[in-house]
This record gives C-alpha cells, sequence and structure tokens, in this order.
C-alpha cells in the first residue's frame, strides 16, 4: 500500500462494470469520464472489466498490446514494467470496486473462495426503486410504510436479481451510491444505509474559454437551423431567430423520466403563447430510443429538399439567393413566369417540386413499430400538439440516439445539447440525473426535480440554483398538478427572456463546471476505497454509522479560482 495526500492506496484497483466500454445508460458515462482522473491516480495499477461488445469496442477502444499476452497475471505484468515483487513488505493489496448487481455477483464469489480483496460495491439505481417508479408506485409512501420488498420482486418477476443486489449490498466492505435520494431507497429495499454517498462528476475542462462556447453553441444551433428548415420544408412560417429549442433525452422510460409533464406543460405554454400573440416559437425535442424500422419517407424527403434549396442558392445566387431559402421552405415558391429557360431554370424549378407538401410536418422521425400503443406519441396525439401553423410549440419525436451519422440531424448528443437553449428533464425517478450536468458543463440551464439525485444534490450545495441555471421542481411534496403548472411558468418564464439575458444566463451556468468537475467530487471515491481498505485489513472494526451530516461542502466562487471540497 502507498500512501497519497493522506489517503492510503491499494496496489492494484479493479473497477468492474457491465457498461464498461458498453453504453446503456449512465454508468457508462461515470466509468468513462472518471477513468483520467482514476488512471491519474493509479497509473498502471488501475484495470478496468467489462462485458465485451464488439461494436462499441471498435468504435471506443484502442488496443494496445503488452510486452506479455498474459494480462491476466496482474503480478506477471508488475514484473514486466520492471516492478520486482519481492519488494514489497507487505502482501499486495487490492480493492475491486464493483457497479450495479448485474457485475456484483464476482463479489459474491471473492467472498465465497476465500480471494484477499477490500470490496467496494455502488448501487446507481436499486432494482425495486426503478420498477416501482416505473408502474407508477409512490415511492415516498414505500419509503415510510411497511413493503414487503422480497414479495416485490419476487412478484415483479426479478427476485433472484434482487437477491444478488441486497447480499452485495450487505457483504462489501463499503457500500455506497451516487445520491441522497438513492441511499434511502438503498436502507428501505436492501437494508443497509450506505456508507458513503459518492455523487457522479463530469470530465471538465475548467480552463475553457467563454467565448469558446459561445463560438462552439452558434456553430451547433446552425445545425439545428438546417434540420428545423428540413423537418417543416413547407410549413416554416416561424423566424428561426426567434425560436428556442428545449429538450429532453434518455432511455425510454416514459414516466421515470417525465415525459408526460413535459408533454403537457408544452401543450399549456402553447395555449399562452398562442393567447399572448408572441411571435417566440418553441421547438420541443424528446431524443428517446424505440423500436422503430428507419425514418419516415416525410423526415428524409424534408432534408433532401433543404439540401437542393441550400445547394441551388450556393450555385445560382444571382437569380436564386441565399435569403430565398427560408422563403421557399415556408411555401412561397417563387414565380418564374417570364424567365427564359435554362438548365440552371430547370435544375431550380425542379428543387420546387416538393416543397409545398400536403400534410403537416411531422412529429416523429421515425416509423414506429408500435405507432398505436407508443405512449409518447398518444400523449401528443391527447395533447393535440400536432406542428399547425397556428401552434407557438412544435414537437419532434427523435427516436433514435443521436449520431453524427445520421442522414436526418448528423450531430453528436453533445454538441447537440450545446445547441439548445434548455434542457427539460422533469424526472419522477431519477437516482443521478446525468443530463442537467451535461447541460451545466456546457452553459445550457436546465430543469429537474426534487426526486433526482441532481437536484438534491444541487439544492443542498448550491446556493440559490434558479441563478446558476437550475430550475428544481418540487415533484415531492406538491401535487402533480401543482409540479406541472410549476413546470409550466417556469417554460414560460424562459421563452419571455431577451438573448442577451439568456446569454448572461449561460455563462452563470458555466460556473457549475467547477462544482461538477471529478476533481472534485471524485474524493468521495478516493474515501471510498480507502475506508474498504481500512476495513479490510483490520484498521477500522467496521463501517461508519449512519450520518445525517453532509459528507462534505462546495463552494462556488468566480471564474479563475479554485472550488475545492471543505470538510
Amino acid at each position: 500500500m502507498s500512501q497519497t495526500r493522506g489517503n492510503i492506496q491499494a496496489d492494484l484497483l479493479f473497477e468492474v462494470s457491465s457498461e464498461v466500454i458498453n453504453k446503456v445508460g449512465g454508468i457508462f458515462t461515470v466509468i468513462k469520464s472518471k477513468a483520467h482522473v482514476t488512471a491519474q491516480e493509479y497509473g498502471k495499477r488501475y484495470f478496468l472489466l467489462g462485458s465485451y461488445n464488439e461494436h462499441q469496442c471498435r468504435q471506443d477502444l484502442e488496443p494496445c498490446a503488452p510486452e506479455q499476452p498474459e494480462v491476466v497475471n496482474a503480478l506477471n505484468q508488475l514484473r514486466s514494467e520492471d516492478v520486482k515483487v519481492q519488494q514489497y513488505s507487505h502482501p499486495v493489496n487490492i480493492v475491486g470496486h464493483f457497479h450495479e448487481w448485474i457485475s456484483a455477483i464476482g463479489l459474491i464469489l471473492i467472498q465465497q473462495t476465500g480471494v484477499e480483496m477490500s470490496t467496494v460495491f455502488t448501487t446507481h439505481a436499486t432494482l425495486l426503486g426503478r420498477h416501482l417508479s416505473a408502474g407508477q408506485v409512490d415511492l415516498q409512501y414505500v419509503l415510510h410504510n411497511y413493503f414487503d420488498c422480497d414479495q416485490e420482486a419476487a412478484n415483479r418477476g426479478f427476485y433472484y436479481r434482487y437477491c444478488i443486489e441486497k447480499v452485495a449490498a450487505n457483504i462489501a466492505h463499503v457500500f455506497t451510491t451516487v445520491s441522497k435520494t438513492t441511499a434511502d431507497e438503498a436502507e428501505r429495499f436492501l437494508g443497509r444505509y450506505p456508507d458513503l454517498v459518492t455523487p457522479n462528476g463530469m470530465a471538465c475542462d475548467a480552463n475553457v474559454a467563454t467565448e469558446t462556447l459561445q463560438k462552439e453553441h452558434r456553430s451547433a444551433k446552425e445545425k439545428i437551423h438546417d434540420f428545423v428548415r428540413g423537418h417543416f420544408y413547407g410549413h416554416l412560417s416561424f423566424d428561426l431567430g426567434k425560436t428556442l429549442y428545449m429538450f429532453l433525452a434518455g432511455r425510454y422510460e416514459y414516466y421515470n423520466k417525465g415525459c408526460d409533464f413535459f408533454i403537457e406543460a408544452l401543450a399549456r405554454l402553447n395555449h399562452r403563447l398562442q393567447c399572448e400573440g408572441t411571435d417566440v416559437t418553441v421547438v420541443a425535442f424528446i431524443i428517446m430510443p424505440a423500436a422503430t424500422n428507419g425514418y419516415n419517407r416525410a423526415s428524409l424527403q424534408g432534408q433532401l429538399v433543404r439540401k437542393q434549396l441550400q445547394k441551388a442558392a450556393e450555385q445560382l445566387r444571382d437569380i436564386f439567393p441565399p435569403t430565398m431559402v427560408n422563403s421557399c421552405l415556408s411555401g412561397m415558391v417563387p414565380d418564374f413566369d417570364g424567365l427564359s429557360d435554362s438548365e440552371e431554370m430547370d435544375y431550380l424549378k425542379a428543387c420546387f417540386r416538393n416543397v409545398a407538401p400536403d400534410t403537416e410536418p411531422p412529429i416523429c422521425t421515425h416509423n414506429m413499430v408500435d405507432d398505436v400503443f407508443d405512449p409518447v406519441l398518444n400523449e401528443i396525439r391527447r395533447c393535440q400538439l400536432f406542428n399547425s401553423k397556428a401552434d407557438r410549440v412544435k414537437v419532434i419525436f427523435h427516436a433514435e440516439f443521436l449520431s453524427p451519422s445520421s442522414p436526418v440531424l448528423p450531430m453528436g448528443y453533445d454538441e447537440f445539447v450545446n445547441g439548445c437553449h434548455l434542457g427539460v428533464f422533469p424526472s419522477a425517478y431519477e437516482p443521478w440525473g446525468y443530463t442537467p450536468a451535461e447541460c451545466a458543463i456546457m452553459g445550457v440551464p436546465s430543469v429537474t426535480t426534487n426526486l433526482s439525485g441532481f437536484g438534491c444534490f444541487i439544492a443542498d450545495f448550491v446556493p440559490d440554483p434558479d441563478d446558476y441555471g437550475i430550475f428544481i421542481i418540487n415533484r415531492k411534496s406538491q401535487s402533480i398538478e401543482q409540479a406541472v403548472e410549476q413546470l409550466t411558468c417556469y417554460l414560460h418564464r424562459f421563452t419571455q427572456q431577451t438573448q442577451t439575458e439568456r446569454g448572461q444566463q449561460r455563462r452563470k451556468t458555466e460556473l457549475l463546471r467547477r462544482v461538477l468537475d471529478w476533481r472534485t467530487l471524485g474524493v468521495a471515491y478516493t474515501k471510498a476505497r480507502c475506508t474498504a481498505i481500512q476495513i479490510h485489513t483490520g484498521v477500522v472494526d467496521q463501517p461508519p454509522k449512519k450520518s445525517t451530516k453532509k459528507s462534505f461542502k462546495l463552494k462556488l466562487s468566480p471564474r479563475g479560482k479554485k472550488v475545492a471540497p471543505t470538510t
């Protein structure tokens, strides 16, 4: 073992998860974004173990051939690096850090086989919590009243997975979870209160200039403009310069992610904006992967028409200036009568043949497998958000994760977020919630709730979250109607901000980068590993008892000054 800044370090650290180079949810982001900080601390003594996904490994993994192929033997690998095991005056100390129940079987086997290893188990969500919330069960009631956890897990068909999760939580030397909300769940459902809360951080460049972020925002927003031009071809009756882009993104968990809240609030916002007679337009994206049969014809056709018109504007500037593109996409086709026929004119006329479609712009970019039964589409239909000319709020359901190679919306997720004005995540169940955090580090304001781990974290450690662009909806102690109205009022206020006010808000939101940086929050993981070693080696007899005190406080400071946790 070694000492670093007063903390005990393991000789070897193994971090185990099914989402190592295998993107399923937020754990992939946790491990990928934290890897650099952990590698700086442990160097070549840090190993990541996970399920092999050939497709994602080809994209995200750069294979490196070691000097000796037998990497499985950790001591041989150390010897190949000229580290002499004989120089240790004590046994090699190993820490195994396991994420979620699916990797926890390794932790259980380690104990059964007597392997000498200090163990940490982190749950990012409880199985019961996620399933109960998805079934619209009131978790707050369950947490404070009698509830047969074993029977409920059996009734819902995941009893054995639940048992693995429960056993791992109770036999690990140190048990952690990502937020106070999940810690309460763990105590109720798994029978042990976590020893530490390990908030999820981000890989942030603390020195990035505001001007750089602004430039990237303008560039990304122009790409979204292009998509909107194509999607609403023939119906582009609104001014893109007065259009705001909002979005909700994540796994397709309709109720857990707050899709119902978002769509209902959008319908109410649409009514308010119509009554005001404003010229502000909101384009709201819902980005969730669903079962589809590819992109629909209208979406592909719209982007093709838009590209043809932009190409014509570049090549035929004398007779078709670029300023006419938006006018044409709104359905105002120029009159070519009286102009002489030529090859250029024939090409230009061909571009206008499909400019004015007979139907309204599509709500969804894809052909859905279960269109009739899809919860998102049915809620949009119930609220009658059909992207008509009179609607001040337009809705686009992109039923696939974003990709730069998409023929419809060719953007990566981070670039898309940077081009938007507001992220909206009114979750009913969110153990942490990376989406608002990802918004914050790019200076994009967002909406979260006090049922999400991130929302509770910000409420605890950031004074006046509204001032820093994090608006927290109260979904814990008020009715659904009150919460939806609270969200609607905030969205409405946001549409009334001037461009200057939004710019000022973005600059203040950027300050959260220092709070969310792994270099700040990673101290909790370091403490978890250190405590596990102390318990395993007998320095500490038992895990710390439950404490209602906050483990650390965070301070915000102006740009350029260091922010660090204080005990």
